[in-house]
């Protein structure tokens, strides 16, 4: 258990990372801002919007992280499909559409 200064210290820094995963100027650092998002509060990123990111590198962590929401389903289906998604890509959303 973590005393409550490091807990108070760790709910700060999470919400700082929340507004540049969704806001960032600079696309290229949501992926960054998602993985330390995932390190300490792993509940965070499960936003289906991150599926429709335009960096290859969030939207393969959103494939391996999001809720499995009726849209989710929906964008897995089109990465999976998608005629120029990267082919890794596609192999992740296939898994993640065959993970129960």
């Amino acid at each position: 258990m973590l005393p409550a200064a490091h807990l108070d210290a760790k709910d700060r820094l999470v919400r700082r990372l929340i507004r540049p995963t969704t806001g960032s100027p600079h696309t290229y650092e949501r992926a960054s801002y998602l993985r330390s998002l995932l390190l300490l509060a792993p509940e965070e990123p499960r936003n289906t919007i991150y599926l429709l990111d335009c960096e290859a590198d969030v939207r393969l962590l959103a494939v391996r992280n999001t809720a499995l929401t009726d849209d989710a389903l929906r964008w897995l289906a089109e990465l999976r499909d998608g005629l120029v998604e990267h082919s890794h890509l596609k192999a992740a959303a296939t898994e993640r559409l065959h993970t129960p």
